[in-house]
């Protein structure tokens, strides 16, 4: 499978039902869920319908109504970056019923870098790993960067004189650039836009030096038609649909973060049998051909990883990013 889904070294560790959840497995937390869902279930997504967020929940939606025998309703709430619609499923009353997309850019970028972000990845019971998305450095294919090497050599020679976009203020990519500066002492000129296609088009119009975004169907079938040209790729591992080298490759182990995560969740506290149950079905669908037809088989993780190994992976890259 694509190198994408082994960016995230969660290995073998996607455990399901109890064992996965690391949690009560008395009677009663088993009951719980016995009967779930009882009546339709809505899951939130913090962004407007159309985007890769939105199309992986209301694939995903799809499935469980039919594994599950009841409706999943997909509930758009866009706005400030993801971190509303996030903010809301965090107050939700934690019965199961109600359920939504989080990221590890709105879980855990979102509240490291906003003040006025009030939740934490604590507020949240991750359930499943839904997608996993590499991100990637791309420029205008008449750059005069021709690799991943150029372009930081003259960030390094002149500290500011390199700028790349990225979509929105409070992104993981935005992150690591900042971390290129403390742990590199490379300080590349961030851009931010309102998302991903503005600055893209930012860098066809010769705007900005380069583009850090994540590697997204569209994104890569750009690259392929050469409207693009991609220098580096942000994971610990290369990505075999993208014909770059990775930044730890380039010489910068340290920055290997910015792979997005998109995983179900519900707010903390929702039953264990509840949890179980859904880990339960989520394995199934991310197994089924329509859902991995509509996501991009290069996105769905190979591995399934449920509630506890999830839970590991944003709480580390919360933890990193808060003592940042």
């Amino acid at each position: 499978m694509a190198g994408s889904k082994r960016l995230v070294a969660l290995g073998a560790a996607g455990v399901l039902a109890f064992a996965g959840c690391g949690v009560d497995q008395s009677p009663s937390a088993q009951d719980a869920g016995a009967d779930y869902p009882a009546r339709p279930v809505t899951i939130t997504v913090p962004f407007s319908a159309g985007g890769p967020t939105d199309t992986t929940a209301r694939a995903m939606a799809e499935c469980l109504d039919d594994e599950m025998g009841q409706s999943f309703v997909v509930e758009n709430r866009p706005g400030a970056a993801g971190t509303i619609g996030t903010a809301e499923l965090s107050r939700a009353e934690p019965d199961g019923q109600t359920l939504g997309m989080v990221s590890t850019a709105t879980a855990v970028a979102g509240p490291a870098l906003q003040d006025d972000v009030t939740y934490s990845v604590d507020e949240f019971q991750l359930l499943a790993l839904l997608a996993e998305f590499p991100s990637v450095i791309a420029v205008h294919p008449g750059s005069k960067y021709q690799g991943i090497e150029d372009l930081l050599r003259a960030a390094k020679v002149k500290p500011k004189s390199v700028t790349v976009a990225v979509p929105g203020t409070t992104t993981l990519y935005g992150i690591e650039v900042d971390r290129l500066a403390t742990e590199y002492g490379i300080e590349l000129e961030t851009v931010p836009f309102e998302g991903g296609s503005q600055a893209r088009a930012a860098v066809l119009g010769k705007n900005v030096d380069a583009v850090w975004d994540a590697a997204s169907q569209d994104l890569v079938d750009a690259i392929d038609q050469g409207q693009f040209r991609a220098l580096a790729t942000g994971g610990a591992e290369q990505v075999d649909f993208i014909d770059a080298p990775t930044l730890a490759e380039a010489g910068y182990p340290k920055i290997v973060h910015s792979s997005t995560l998109f995983a179900l969740a519900a707010p903390a506290g929702v039953p264990d049998g509840v949890v179980s149950a859904l880990e339960t079905s989520i394995k199934t669908c991310e197994q089924a051909k329509s859902y991995v037809k509509v996501v991009g088989e290069e996105y769905v993780p190979d591995t399934f990883v449920g509630a506890k190994r999830l839970s590991e992976r944003f709480h580390d890259l919360a933890d990193l990013y808060g003592s940042f």
